[in-house]
């Protein structure tokens, strides 16, 4: 992404943080120009307040509308202080024009909808404002840029994005989950583009909003988008999450900003420790997937349901307290569960279960039993010189585990056969693999599956080989009266 700015607003600070301040929704003129006289008496330079407020469900409050534009004139005039709102229509984006607004934003829901930023877009086309745009609910990077790149590709040059959490059905002390690897992974794309937090709707509840301050300066973020209010508990709509205009300056003042052009050299050492623990990390990661798969397939071939939900709920709570005493996090431990199970299910749900050597000279194989079988492989032309493989019934005994497919063909069929799972194989077509899944009486599931494996692996081009290939198939039991082929080349 290029040709981005900075917000620049001429009198606004120019230190981290930038504090955008106000009330969740412009409720009354009384209230709206009280929170901004309390707030420019503390320091704040940029004014925001709710006009149209999309609400989850009808009946609530929906915001003043276009009758709170004149408020924010006057706070403008009788403060001195910038003034911003959000926009979800092109009429919005049309009224706020006509006026004095100095910053408009978009929300979350109108991100996540590219139809309707477009919309905006094209109604703010030319026009020199600033704009920030507020993740969409869901946790998509991709969605969340497009809307920038329509709002750039309008003409729009003063762009930054507001961080306000994400949607989620896990439960969490979190009213919208933080997921700070997302604008992170932004950052680090797109330097250039300033990043805003909003604490109030990320923690939900007044004393999260501290923290979560602090954690997004930690992170290097440029500002921060609060909501205030002079009469919190009072307010029209989320008033859980607002905290007054004195307890958002107490905030500020205690921050701790940590340069980011101080060395680093002293943290060489930390950092090496760090990636010596990853990669630990990462060993015991893997050996808790394979024991997970392991425990996967023998529930599969007992016909035990994959998840036992007592189990499950068992592990969790016990993992979850093990790490709070550790200090650590319980909704990063569950996330970390949860993300492992769901890794494991999706890896046991792909049959046959394959991988690739690191040089790529044959495909490892996983029986999933111990099992005695026979295939018989049909004459079948390999390429244009019209090489052929002989017809053949090949005996597979093997015991469970991993095994190099090369080595299951020599153990059934003696030396000759690993001799010849050599690089200089031809690379055989998807079709030949199909049929040879026909032969064998194979689902029609599993000959999909590794038949489009080989198309996209192999691709068309086959080299010639100098001698006839030996038989590249044998059989293995993926589970009862299913039969899968592999192959190596």
């Amino acid at each position: 992404m290029t040709h981005t700015e900075p917000i620049r607003l001429a009198a606004a600070d120019s230190r981290r943080p930038l504090v955008i301040a106000g009330p969740c929704s412009a409720e009354t003129e009384e209230q709206t120009l009280a929170t901004a006289r309390q707030l420019a008496d503390e320091g704040v330079r940029i004014f925001r307040a709710g006009l149209w407020k999309p609400r989850t469900k009808p009946g609530g409050f929906e915001g003043v509308g276009s009758a709170g534009i004149a408020w924010l004139e006057r706070v403008k005039r009788e403060t001195g202080m910038y003034v911003a709102t959000e926009i979800a229509t092109p009429h919005h984006a049309e009224a706020v024009l006509e006026s004095g607004i100095d910053l408009l934003w978009l929300g979350a829901r109108t991100t996540a909808n590219p139809f309707a930023v477009q919309e905006i877009a094209d109604a703010l086309s030319g026009r020199d404002i600033p704009v920030l745009v507020k993740n969409p609910v869901s946790p998509d990077l991709e969605l969340w840029i497009g809307a920038v790149e329509r709002l750039r590709n309008a003409g729009i040059r003063r762009i930054g994005v507001i961080h306000r959490g994400f949607t989620s059905i896990d439960r969490s002390r979190y009213r919208n989950h933080p997921m700070w690897g997302i604008p992170i992974e932004l950052r680090r794309r797109f330097p250039e583009l300033e990043i805003f937090c909003d604490p109030s709707h990320i923690g939900g509840a007044r004393e999260l909003v501290a923290p979560l301050a602090q954690q997004a300066m930690d992170l290097g973020f440029d500002g921060l988008f609060v909501e205030s209010h002079c009469r919190p508990d009072e307010a029209w709509s989320d008033k859980a999450q607002q905290i007054t205009p004195q307890a958002l300056a107490r905030i500020v003042r205690q921050l701790v900003i940590r340069e980011t052009a101080t060395t680093t050299d002293n943290l060489n050492g930390l950092r090496a420790e760090i990636d010596k623990l990853d990669d630990r990390l990462l060993e015991l990661l893997a050996e808790r997937m394979r024991v997970a798969c392991e425990i996967g397939r023998c529930k599969k071939e007992h016909g035990m349901p994959v998840l036992q939900t007592r189990r499950y709920e068992q592990l969790l709570s016990r993992r979850t307290e093990q790490a709070a005493e550790l200090g650590m996090d319980r909704e990063f431990m569950r996330s970390v569960l949860r993300a492992s199970r769901c890794a494991a299910s999706t890896k046991n749900r792909s049959q046959p279960l394959f991988f690739r050597t690191p040089h790529d000279k044959s495909v490892f194989i996983r029986i999933f039993a111990p099992a005695k079988v026979s295939c018989t492989v049909p004459p079948r032309t390999w390429n244009q010189k019209g090489t052929q493989c002989e017809s053949a019934t090949i005996p597979v005994a093997v015991s469970s585990g991993a095994r190099r497919a090369s080595e299951v063909l020599q153990s059934a069929t003696g030396p000759a056969a690993g001799k010849a799972q050599n690089e200089e194989q031809v690379r055989r077509p998807a079709d030949a693999v199909t049929q040879g899944f026909a032969a064998c009486g194979s689902t029609g599931e599993n000959r999909n599956d590794v038949g489009g494996f080989l198309s996209a692996r192999a691709g068309p081009a086959e080299r010639p080989v100098e001698s006839r290939p030996t038989l590249p198939f044998f059989v293995a039991p993926c589970s009862p009266g299913t039969r899968s082929i592999f192959y190596t080349y």
